[in-house]
């Protein structure tokens, strides 16, 4: 699985892919940290405005972008045509985060690594 962030956009792929989890990107650190700062305050005007919402991607520190898994949920399991299958293998896949410490102190983003493409 990977979320693929440029200049046009967020967006998740691979979503049955579960043994490996990074960002794709073109954007420099600074494009980087600035795509995700504006998609976390464009989501929170919404969030504000409708009461509800999924949050924004995630935000990038110490050389990775913690992604939410709010947010990959919110993008994925209302549309999968196996989603209890698919939820099961997804929490497999964050309790191996959680193992090898690549979850953050409040649970709710998995690191993932960046490929500068």
């Amino acid at each position: 699985m990977y979320v693929n962030i440029t200049a046009a956009g967020i967006h998740l792929a691979e979503t049955d892919v579960f043994t490996a989890f990074e960002v794709r990107t073109p954007l420099s650190e600074g494009e980087l940290t600035a795509a995700l700062a504006a998609d976390a305050a464009e989501v929170s005007s919404a969030d504000t405005a409708s009461g509800a919402g999924a949050g924004g991607w995630g935000y990038f520190a110490d050389g990775h972008v913690w992604v939410s898994r709010e947010r990959i949920l919110a993008e994925v399991e209302p549309f999968h045509e196996h989603v209890t299958r698919w939820r099961e293998q997804f929490d497999d896949m964050i309790a191996y985060a959680a193992k090898q410490g690549w979850l953050d102190e409040t649970g709710r983003f998995v690191r993932a690594h960046v490929e500068y493409l």
